[in-house]
């Protein structure tokens, strides 16, 4: 078209100093990363060492107690319109412009944009004075995880988690720069769409607001770059919305269900020979959150109803099974997040067969580049907002500001194909936060979404009743095992469990001693890491007893560990493979958790910080093959001359038919493998498991305390499975 396009981004160069009141005397400044936080900056300028190194991260607990000030000069040119753009600032901060106050802010999730116009041809100083990291603490209870943010919308898992340390972080945290914008131009642009009910055509539309007349050209760009649909019209400055019909959109599918394509929408404004452009991805799916199969026949009487909320994701028309982790923030600053890095972690967890991440409340929101990764891959993203675990009761200066925050989210993250479902928080209606649907908070944040992104699914929080959350123990507190309690349940969905584990041994030592890692009831990095002592509970997530009662293994510290991760791969592994058998009723599975935001003596995850996959990654990762024979039993420790009850599975949950198949089923002991019986597989439509009869095998003693249960098909050996169990006579 031959426009000339007239944006320039000038980079600034920032200093920080911090002082113990908003006037109060200063440091001495030093150098200020921006993105980044004020953390790292006074860590690298006083020689502190990394909180992510030995027990350091209580040398930065000083720093979320003061008012900290961000320092840039600027010239200010001639050309276009000035503005000073921060695309987020950690937490709340005023904006000073030669020493005058000219923004005041809360919320780190909200842009802001300041015109300098009145500062044309100037030298000007810009100051972003940020106060201290909000704490509540007037009910003494509160006192604690997740509470000190609850009058906020901090995240909560900074004031420390049973996975993470207290790093309460402030700072610039995402981009900040003087733009020059033209004259005519558009602002506050939002594209948005909606599918028709067999999907054939998309509407989409593109809200403006236009600062003059000009020429404005609607287009949409399909996935091979091409023009798919455009449109023309002269406007008139003010707001608008001008719309377009796509026939036949290339819908968006999960990456094991089919294709990912993207599209683009483009609007641009031409007015005197020169334009402004805006663009975003744009993906077309039609999501709904569908009554669970089955659920509708419970209650009968007295009066029927929908007893428990819909958790079953239907994509396109299409009902499928959910299975994927949760994510927690994979640094506790969220400027260092490396796009690599968090794309080698998503790859992870496709090749993982995984399809979905739920994105948990206490965390931050990621940068777009995240939710474009998780685009490209095909993987669900469940979104919730900025609560957890607390009560979140503030009056209407709260609420003022988690709307500002809830439109900002909203409106990020609608076009993204992949976002899933939008959730109020975790752990809302417990008795440790004792919300409600009734709560303002819940109700504003339903209100939003429908509002701005009315096809996508919300619910108030997580867990809502039906779904299993929990448990995370090797051996609850009943003294069974995680995977008896599995097989008896009947939930819609499970949206956290885990099996907690010492990290593997070589790791450990990447951040203690010799003498720390071999001592772990006697050293207190041990508690520090988050290996015992979690959660109140001594022994979480190292618990020594279960590892004792699952494996009859010995006290030496080194075998322990090594032992746990064994029980913890096949733990998981089956754990995952009982929720795929409860399909149809049960619609997810997702763990806790994925990831960690540092080393951790122990814990839920399956990779270890930064993105290290760990031995029990590699067993979900077969768990959850779309096609996988199973055997479906109730313990994985045994004692010698029990009857292990064995039901055969084939889990099917790709879009293939499956032919008939015969499997068979072996145990081997003390190297001597005996074939023990064997199942006639049936035709297996798509997205659908199917069992065979139930046959009982004798445990044997073994010397080594194991044997394993294998079930193997001569003709798909890609769908065979071994489970590695435990034999000894003190078991569980």
């Amino acid at each position: 078209m031959g426009w000339m396009v007239t944006i320039v981004k000038k980079e600034l160069t920032w200093r920080l100093s911090y002082s113990d009141t908003r006037d109060g005397e200063r440091s001495d400044r030093v150098e200020a990363s921006v993105p980044g936080c004020v953390q790292l900056d006074m860590a690298k300028a006083l020689g502190i060492p990394s909180y992510l190194t030995g027990d350091h991260e209580d040398e930065y607990t000083w720093m979320e107690d003061k008012f900290w000030h961000y320092r840039a000069l600027a010239e200010i040119g001639e050309e276009g319109v000035p503005f000073l753009h921060f695309s987020g600032v950690e937490y709340r901060y005023e904006v000073l412009l030669n020493g005058e106050t000219v923004l005041s802010h809360e919320g780190m999730f909200s842009g802001v944009d300041v015109e300098l116009n009145a500062y044309r041809g100037q030298r000007l100083e810009i100051e972003v004075l940020l106060y201290p990291a909000p704490k509540r603490t007037d009910i003494p209870a509160l006192r604690g995880r997740g509470n000190e943010a609850s009058h906020s919308c901090k995240p909560a898992f900074s004031y420390s988690w049973d996975w993470c340390p207290r790093l309460v972080t402030l700072g610039i945290v995402d981009e900040a720069y003087i733009e020059y914008r033209p004259q005519a131009r558009l602002e506050d642009v939002q594209f948005s769409y909606r599918l028709s009910d067999d999907c054939a055509e998309a509407y989409v539309q593109a809200d403006y607001r236009a600062t003059a007349g000009g020429s404005l050209e609607f287009a949409l760009l399909n996935p091979q770059g091409e023009r798919a649909e455009m449109r023309r019209a002269e406007i008139p400055a003010g707001t608008g919305s001008l719309s377009l019909t796509l026939e036949n959109p290339e819908l968006w599918w999960p990456h094991n269900h089919g294709g990912q394509p993207v599209y683009t929408a483009s609007l641009a404004l031409e007015s005197g020979g020169q334009a402004d452009i805006h663009r975003r991805h744009i993906g077309f799916r039609r999501i709904r959150l569908v009554v669970n199969e089955g659920e509708w026949a419970q209650p009968s009487t007295p009066i029927k109803t929908c007893s428990r909320p819909p958790m079953t994701v239907e994509i396109n028309g299409r009902r499928i099974f959910v299975k994927g982790s949760n994510w927690v923030p994979p640094e506790m600053c969220r400027s260092q997040m490396e796009p690599e890095r968090i794309g080698h972690m998503l790859d992870l967890l496709r090749d993982a067969n995984m399809n979905a991440v739920r994105m948990w409340g206490g965390g931050y929101i990621h940068p777009d580049y995240f939710y474009d990764f998780c685009d490209a891959r095909g993987i669900l993203v469940w979104q919730e907002f900025p609560l957890a675990c607390a009560n979140y009761d503030g009056g209407d200066s709260y609420l003022a500001v988690l709307r500002q925050e809830a439109d900002a989210i909203v409106r990020q993250l609608r076009t993204h194909p992949s976002l899933m479902l939008w959730s109020g928080g975790n752990e809302l209606f417990n008795s440790w936060s004792m919300m409600t649907p009734q709560s303002k908070a819940i109700r504003l944040l339903n209100a939003r979404t429908l509002e701005l992104d009315p096809d996508t699914p919300f619910i108030p929080t997580s867990p809502i009743y039906g779904a299993g959350h929990g448990s995370y123990d090797m051996v609850c507190t009943n003294g069974r095992e995680i995977l008896t309690e599995f097989c008896e349940g009947r939930y819609t969905a499970y949206t956290e469990f885990g099996c907690g584990a010492p990290s593997e041994w070589e790791y450990l030592g990447t951040f203690m001693t010799e003498e720390e890692r071999a001592h772990p009831l006697k050293s207190p990095i041990w508690e520090k890491r988050h290996g015992l002592d979690s959660c109140d509970e001594p022994t979480r997530w190292f618990d020594i007893e279960g590892i004792r009662k699952i494996s009859g293994c010995s006290d030496d510290p080194q075998e322990m560990v090594g032992i746990a991760n064994e029980i913890q791969a096949v733990m998981y592994g089956c754990l995952f493979e009982e929720t795929r058998r409860q399909w149809p009723h049960a619609s997810m599975g997702l763990n806790w958790c994925y990831n960690e935001p540092w080393p951790t003596g122990a814990g839920n995850g399956l990779l270890n910080y930064p993105d290290i996959p760990r031995r029990c990654y590699y067993r979900v990762k077969e768990a959850l093959q779309a096609q996988r024979l199973s055997l479906r039993f109730t313990r994985i420790a045994w004692r010698p001359g029990e009857l292990l009850e064995c039901q055969p599975w084939l889990l099917n949950d790709s879009g293939e038919r499956l032919e008939t198949d015969r499997a068979e089923i072996y145990l081997t002991a003390d190297g001597v493998t005996t074939h023990v019986g064997g199942w006639d597989v049936g035709e297996t439509p798509p997205y659908r498991n199917q069992s065979g009869e139930s046959f009982c095998v004798t445990v044997p003693r073994t010397a080594d305390k194991r044997f394993t249960l294998s079930i193997v098909s001569a003709a798909h050996p890609e769908r065979n499975a071994d489970y590695p169990l435990f034999v000894h006579d003190q078991a569980v």
